[in-house]
């Protein structure tokens, strides 16, 4: 079970109104939507609210809530997608990938991940690339599954130190940096709450206001919907341009090494 939150402005000059919307600012429903999660609502008087006030009394619930932009901007405290959307980077990247017609099999792809937070997600891509680079700090987290990763996919990592001064690989993961982000050949693709979109049909069950990241990860972690920890963004950010990760993986050229 979740929260979505929802915002209700008043700008009137109803004094009652006024006073009522700053004393009671949230309040929440008992029962969940048809949908599975259930509605919080605050209150806010042209547009600000007592957010002290807020975020005390929704304390209990907040990592479970997500919260509209506009509510955030005010300095509402909710649920954070940050983690989902650094797990669902590496989906991408294996989309990225592949729409760019080249044989995974035959790439180098190397993973920064210096606290070594990503062993997981990393052990996804032996599945269906040649070479695996994991810079990290942490090489006893990464040689920790060496076996398995032999006995599932007849492969491991290659683990380099972190300060290793070339990186290489043809692509380049890079969970950890703000925002996380993706490299191929020279450029720089981001994966952020604002660039993270979904098929066309997600987008129309999403509550108004609220990111299809923070959904998608709500959905995902509390409301029973693990496969979409398996789903990949369909839009990336690239030179402050939201665009198509399929088509620009077709004019990635795939020979680059950074």
């Amino acid at each position: 079970m979740f929260y979505v939150a929802s915002q209700i402005n008043y700008c009137g000059n109803n004094p009652f109104k006024i006073i009522f919307h700053k004393l009671f600012p949230t309040k929440r429903a008992d029962k969940p939507t048809d949908d599975g999660y259930k509605q919080v609502t605050i209150r806010t008087y042209k547009g600000k609210c007592n957010v002290a006030r807020v975020n005390k009394s929704l304390a209990p619930i907040h990592r479970r809530m997500i919260v509209p932009k506009s509510l955030k901007e005010l300095g509402v405290v909710g649920f954070n997608s940050d983690g989902y959307i650094r797990g669902v980077l590496f989906n991408t990247a294996m989309y990225m990938i592949q729409s760019t017609g080249a044989s995974p099999r035959e790439l180098e792809v190397s993973v920064i991940d210096p606290n070594g937070a990503f062993v997981m997600r990393s052990r996804q891509l032996l599945e269906n690339i040649g070479t695996v680079i994991i810079y990290t700090d942490r090489q006893d987290k990464y040689r920790a599954v060496s076996d398995d990763n032999l006995t599932l996919y007849g492969a491991d990592f290659v683990i380099a130190p972190r300060e290793h001064k070339q990186i290489q690989g043809e692509f380049v993961v890079s969970p950890t940096e703000t925002p996380p982000c993706i490299y191929a050949g020279n450029e720089r693709f981001e994966l952020d709450e604002d660039s993270f979109t979904l098929a066309t049909g997600f987008s129309r069950i999403v509550p108004d206001g609220i990111s299809q990241a923070d959904y998608a990860a709500a959905l995902a972690i509390f409301g029973g919907q693990s496969r979409l920890m398996r789903i990949k963004s369909q839009t990336i950010r690239h030179q402050n341009e939201i665009i198509m990760v399929a088509m620009q993986g077709k004019s990635v050229d795939n020979t680059g090494i950074l």
